[in-house]
């Protein structure tokens, strides 16, 4: 038992089977709140708590093996490559309170305001135990503290919420994750871009409602467009899955297994659901129901809005500021218990991490918003809070919305989604239409990367032909480089590169953030109705994964079953040798969609080639994706603005590429980051011995300030001697020049203000670092770092203060003026 003298009340913890619960109570016992209750049937609950890890499909390649299919022209036997498939029934395992009732709704949204609301009991004690706080600077949301039954009505939805453990973290380069000073407060719903707040009522859908206001923000801030999308139609598809309009998923099933199509869930699960675009419709066609209903199948790919891009990220206040100005909104998994929860100022913070049970909305931050509006025992230390949208109604919180600490520490699985009403290429080819993010591949790092390929028969065209102008990709970690290649006319079903390449060299590109992510094709590929076509996906960095569909054992609240088929998806280590994933020692299929459009020609085609054992491919078999050259000249991005008209007189100025555009100068590669910014992630010379990154790039017309260097960006280049940063680069990032071993100088230009973790670790014995900017605030590691003899020249005026900033760090790098 701890004394809290803030509040002058004690603490008892009671722990049940690894969860810590709170009871509060008034020392001279004058109350028994609510809270108290609580905690009372917890104790004669069963809480089964389970850890947590994704599962991945581990390979074993025999590297000596023949890169030739066998004498039957089939794909190599299952002894050449062996798969162990670690289980995942605890991947997302829910803790659920067996007993408890069900959510208690909010009134509604047109019952009293909360202007009505009244109490002279400023020593009220409100039901998780804390009192009102007399502080002068608390942000009472009623302009007082609120009475007892106002408390209790606003903490009743937080009740009896099943906890269960997140979904494992993606692997974000988080060392470096802004570009520019960020304003002191940012609210989306202020700038016009957030829907209304709805009300989940009794059920458990806080994961649809926060979904669907991700991709109803992005339709407002990209076309302008209000929709009120259908959170059911989510819910019940997701649970109730139907076969896709193109036909090749009717096997693949998702089931509830503790409750109806209202329970549990969160967003990255249902963001894969959405990447096969059934769903989301509007409200007005499947509007909200309380209770199970049945929806006809018709309505299950009635679309509103296609999700585009669904980025997934770690929590850190700098990448959730990024991912805020970027798509103005972001789902988050947070663990809310009304132990920390004060109504008053409707405020929340959790100290504990590792279960989540309410998914909310993000929408805008305040650095300014005081520590002293959260409960004591929330542990707050500084100010600093998000602005979350909620689905609890208009009359729970703040008009809906409440504020959430920076500090907390039950913030995981950060989703933001982007949506079209009309997409430019409306036939969606795939195969995992029971995805649900929990099994990666490979399970061990291929030291010389691997292929990924899935096999699509084009049948959307009803005779006529179809051209391919996106590919829809996912990947758990962020900077992941593809190296592309679509393949057409294929006359061997089990070889997805027995066709003719549409391109003379595969196509690279980067994936910037974890998540499901649709690439723009520069040049669409023309694919004759009803051939054999493949999308082969090089992944040179081995240690990289790639989402796969698999067939999952009973988990606590679902399983989904894989109904996949040979001749499907494959993988390779070399791109000549293809082993079917579908088989029944693997039994995956690779997350990779295509998407088509029809058009009005048709093409007089022999009849499509069937899978035979013995088929031979008509062109030269050695065909396969290949490493794209040093030189710029022979690179086609992938993303690239829309072509300025020149049809008209006069035409407009270019304008800057969309955020994310990757393109390349030089051997420099470059992504867009804001309008007319854009950071240095790389080069695609890996014997690259000097490197000059400038202030600012030309690309398509628009000139760009460079100003930041992306993390790990020239990892390990062991050939690279000198550097030069231009004077825009202000932040270096994690790992940037990690264990360039050979680097022995290196100059950085006047805008430099921040160098992130492991920035230089690794370098040459002896290397001198000059650094020109009088800007630099932050070191956040030993610059030194597993370096001896380093010497860090620096300006004369500032030798004192960046003496004392480095040696903060390190006693043992040399510093000169000059």
């Amino acid at each position: 038992m701890c004394y809290d003298k803030r509040n002058n009340f004690s603490i008892h913890s009671i722990v049940i089977n690894q969860e810590v619960f709170m009871i509060h109570h008034k020392q001279h016992g004058k109350k028994r709140t609510l809270a108290l209750l609580l905690a009372g049937s917890v104790l004669f609950t069963n809480i089964p708590v389970s850890a947590n890890a994704v599962s991945d499909i581990e390979l074993s390649a025999d590297e000596s093996a023949s890169d030739e299919t066998d004498n039957t022209g089939n794909t190599a036997t299952n002894d050449a490559v062996d798969i162990s498939i670690d289980s995942i029934d605890e991947n997302t395992a829910s803790a659920t309170v067996e007993d408890s009732s069900e959510l208690q709704s909010v009134a509604s949204d047109d019952s009293t305001s909360s202007d009505d609301f009244s109490s002279d009991d400023d020593e009220a004690v409100f039901s998780s135990g804390a009192e009102s706080p007399n502080n002068e600077n608390i942000d009472y949301i009623l302009g007082r503290p609120m009475t007892d039954e106002e408390r209790q009505a606003q903490l009743a939805p937080l009740q009896n919420l099943d906890a269960f453990t997140p979904e494992p973290e993606v692997d974000s380069n988080i060392g470096i994750a802004s570009y520019a000073l960020y304003r002191g407060t940012y609210n989306a719903n202020e700038e016009g871009f957030v829907t209304g707040v709805k009300n989940q009522r009794n059920t458990s859908l806080c994961w649809a409602f926060s979904l669907a206001s991700n991709l109803e923000t992005s339709l407002l801030t990209r076309e302008q467009k209000y929709y009120d999308l259908s959170e059911e139609q989510l819910a019940y598809f997701w649970a109730n899955r139907v076969n896709d309009p193109l036909g090749n998923t009717p096997n693949d099933k998702i089931t509830r297994t503790q409750s109806d199509y209202h329970g549990t869930g969160n967003g990255r699960v249902a963001s894969f659901f959405l990447s096969t675009w059934s769903g989301m419709t509007t409200e007005e066609k499947v509007p909200f129901q309380s209770s199970s209903v049945t929806w006809p199948d018709s309505l299950a790919y009635d679309t509103s809005a296609y999700m585009e891009d669904a980025i997934f990220s770690q929590y850190t206040v700098e990448r959730t500021k990024q991912l805020l100005m970027e798509y103005n909104s972001v789902s988050a998994m947070i663990y809310m218990l009304d132990n920390y929860y004060y109504p008053d100022t409707a405020s929340y913070s959790c100290p504990q991490s590792g279960l989540v049970n309410h998914a909310v909305t993000i929408v805008g931050w305040d650095d300014t918003y005081s520590k002293e509006n959260f409960p004591s025992a929330s542990g707050v230390n500084n100010d600093g809070a998000w602005i979350v949208k909620n689905s609890y109604g208009k009359n729970w919180g703040k008009n809906g919305y409440f504020y959430l600490s920076y500090e907390d520490k039950s913030i995981t699985n950060l989703v933001s989604n982007t949506a079209v009403t009309t997409p430019a290429y409306p036939n969606n080819y795939f195969y995992d239409g029971a995805a649900a993010g929990t099994f990666t591949f490979p399970g061990n790092t291929i030291n010389n990367g691997y292929y990924v390929s899935n096999i699509f028969k084009a049948t959307a065209g009803n005779g006529k032909d179809e051209e391919l102008g996106e590919i829809v990709t996912a990947v758990p970690q962020d900077n992941t480089d593809f190296q592309i290649q679509v393949y057409t006319d294929l006359k061997n079903t089990s070889d997805p590169t027995s066709g003719t390449p549409a391109y003379a060299e595969s196509v690279d590109y980067t994936q910037p953030l974890a998540g499901i992510h649709t690439i723009h094709l520069n040049t669409p590929v023309k694919i004759p109705q009803g051939t054999f076509y493949s999308v082969v996906i090089r992944i040179p960095d081995g240690s990289n994964k790639f989402y796969v569909e698999k067939t999952t054992t009973s988990t606590s609240w679902f399983t989904a079953t894989a109904g996949i088929d040979p001749d499907q998806s494959f993988f390779s280590t070399s791109g000549k040798k293809w082993y079917d994933a579908g088989n029944h020692q693997y039994n995956c299929c690779f997350s990779v969609k295509a998407h088509t459009k029809t058009l009005d020609s048709s093409t007089v085609v022999t009849p499509s080639v069937e899978p035979t054992p013995d088929a031979k491919p008509t062109v030269n078999p050695e065909v396969q994706p290949s490493v794209s050259p040093d030189s710029p000249s022979e690179v086609t991005p992938i993303i690239t603005p829309k072509a300025v008209p020149t049809s008209t007189p006069t035409p407009a100025p270019p304008s800057s590429a969309r955020v994310n555009t990757c393109f390349r100068v030089g051997n420099l590669k470059y992504r867009v980051t804001a309008n007319q910014v854009v950071t240095c992630y790389g080069t695609t010379n890996s014997r690259v011995t000097k490197i000059s990154i400038p202030s600012t790039v030309r690309y398509n017309g628009v000139t760009y300030r460079v100003t930041s260097i992306w993390a790990n960006a020239f990892k390990k280049k062991s050939r690279l001697t000198t550097v030069s940063i231009g004077h825009n680069v202000s932040v270096i990032g994690k790992n940037a020049f990690y264990k360039c071993k050979k680097l022995k100088k290196v100059t950085i230009g006047t805008g430099l203000t921040q160098i992130n973790p492991g920035a230089f670790r690794g370098v040459k014995k002896g290397c001198t670092i000059t650094i020109k900017s009088l800007k630099l605030k932050r070191v956040s590691s030993r610059i030194d770092q597993s370096v001896s003899r380093m010497t860090v020249r620096v300006p004369k005026r500032k030798y004192t203060a960046y003496k004392k900033l480095l040696r903060k760090k390190s006693k043992t790098v040399i510093i000169k003026k000059y």
